[in-house]
């Protein structure tokens, strides 16, 4: 395998990240209840292949700065198993060892097997389950 390009944008504002973003949220559903204008001031590491955008991971940092929270990641189908997701993910452990930064969160879908796995492969641990209620259904 050859060395991943992984890069980075610290605003995904109007980004190529974004659709590819959506889209992720489309694909599992929850794009009902998931405003990707709110999160445009998160930053993203992502990879891309040929000038098209095919894997991110977008981030958010708390606001004293102890701990990145990963929103959401997602690499294309068609190029998964290339390492594309740990890469985003060191890289952002990497960052996060730069700024001082004391841990690494995130939520993955409760049947999400798949990513679920990847998760622990690259060293994060489940801590807890989360509960949400969609207003819109009530």
């Amino acid at each position: 395998m050859t060395d991943i390009k992984v890069l980075y944008v610290e605003k995904i504002a109007g980004h190529p990240v974004v659709p590819l973003l959506a889209r992720m949220m489309t694909d599992v559903g929850q794009y009902d209840v998931y405003d990707v204008s709110l999160h445009w001031e998160q930053s993203a590491f992502y990879v891309e292949e040929d000038g098209v955008v095919v894997a991110a991971l977008s981030f958010s940092s708390r606001q004293d700065r102890s701990q990145y929270f990963i929103q959401t990641a997602f690499v294309d189908p068609a190029y998964r198993r290339c390492g594309y997701y740990r890469a985003m993910f060191e890289a952002l452990v990497e960052l996060a060892k730069s700024k001082k930064v004391l841990s690494i969160a995130g939520i993955v879908a409760w049947g999400n097997a798949v990513m679920q796995t990847t998760a622990e492969s690259v060293g994060r641990r489940p801590i807890g389950i989360t509960y949400s209620l969609n207003i819109g259904e009530r």
